[in-house]
């Protein structure tokens, strides 16, 4: 198995959280009709997600 060695093991311990309502917001969507929905993000500054969008 691969490894890589830029991603420190404390950022893959603690997973990012990101609120319902800021996720449905950028895509348009009310917070209850994210479940089963594939969404795409870019990895932004700090290794942040943004710029979410439907799949």
């Amino acid at each position: 198995m691969a490894t890589c060695s830029s991603i420190s093991t404390e950022a893959a311990d603690a997973p990012e959280r990101y609120p319902a309502a800021e996720v449905a917001a950028a895509v348009g969507l009310d917070p209850k009709e994210l479940p089963g929905k594939r969404l795409t993000a870019r990895v932004g500054a700090g290794h942040r997600l943004e710029d979410f969008r439907l799949a």
